[in-house]
C-alpha cells in the first residue's frame, strides 16, 4: 500500500526548529579580486536599477518583495550569517550528501 504524504503529515520548520525564519534573496555577485572601482561601479548601478520605479513595478509584479540594495561589505556580512545559519540546519537536521 502507499502512504500519500500530505501537508499535515509534515510538521512546520517551527515545531521542528523554535524561532527559525526563512526567505529567499537575491543579490549581484562578482569574482573574488574584482578590482574595488569595479565593484563600486556595479554597486552604484544596482543601486540605481533598484531605485528606478519601473523596474520596481516590474519585479514587484514579478513577486518579489524590492529591498534597497546594500553596501558589498554588508552583503558580504548578510551572507556569512544566512551561510552560518543553514549550516546549523544543516548540522542540527543530520543532513548529508551521499
Amino acid at each position: 500500500m502507499i502512504h500519500e504524504v500530505t501537508a499535515d503529515d509534515i510538521p512546520a520548520i517551527a515545531e521542528t526548529l523554535p524561532g527559525f525564519e526563512m526567505s529567499s534573496w537575491v543579490g549581484v555577485f562578482a569574482p573574488a579580486g574584482t578590482p574595488a572601482p569595479v565593484i563600486a561601479k556595479l554597486s552604484a548601478a544596482v543601486r540605481r536599477g533598484l531605485a528606478d520605479a519601473d523596474t520596481r513595478k516590474r519585479m514587484e509584479a514579478a513577486g518579489y518583495e524590492v529591498a534597497a540594495a546594500n553596501s558589498p561589505e554588508d552583503f558580504a556580512r548578510f551572507i556569512q550569517a544566512d551561510t552560518a545559519k543553514w549550516l546549523e540546519v544543516v548540522q542540527k537536521a543530520k543532513i548529508s550528501v551521499k
